[in-house]
């Protein structure tokens, strides 16, 4: 199945007064990244109902950041700030991360006891935001920041065993 997200962050948008995207930045926000996972996990649900439960985080603002890749493409992301929405997860799981310290690209694992699927998600930069969300409805899931091949997937599903496989791309990234 696929999860086009197009539809269901424009009408957010029209719901909403918060942005869902940065002004300077090609990725989406925590506004927009919790837009995203509820809707992932909807379908998720889909294929495994009553095995994880999609939800809506309470996403509010927090401190201003510099600006984003767009600001640093023009060459003034020191110059510029904006809003950073941060999420407050309500209270349950906490996951925990193996190993503790990775580099941004590196493959990681989060682990939430009490939960029932095993996943396996392969991604680009904009699975950032929606990793917190998503880590806590897996009981094990792991990150590989890698467009597979048929070599990978092999390998990563044969070390992972993992109940479902989750691919995210932006579009401008897809063959």
């Amino acid at each position: 199945p696929i999860v086009d997200l197009r539809m269901p962050l424009r009408d957010a948008k029209q719901q909403v007064e918060d942005d869902l995207y940065y002004h300077t930045d090609t990725h989406w926000n925590h506004f927009g990244a919790n837009i995203a996972q509820y809707h992932i996990m909807k379908a998720v649900e889909g294929l495994f109902p009553g095995k994880v439960k999609p939800t809506l985080a309470n996403v509010q603002h927090t401190k201003p950041r510099d600006g984003g890749d767009l600001a640093q493409m023009m060459g003034v992301r020191e110059h510029v700030s904006e809003t950073h929405p941060a999420a407050r997860l309500a209270e349950g799981c906490k996951p925990t991360q193996t190993p503790t310290e990775v580099k941004l690209r590196e493959p990681h694992s989060f682990t939430c006891e009490g939960r029932e699927l095993t996943a396996l998600i392969f991604h680009d930069s904009f699975f950032t935001k929606l990793q917190p969300y998503i880590a806590r409805q897996f009981k094990h899931s792991t990150y590989v920041w890698l467009m597979p091949n048929a070599k990978d997937l092999k390998h990563y599903v044969a070390l992972e065993n993992p109940d479902i496989v989750i691919e995210e791309w932006v579009e401008r990234r897809l063959p």
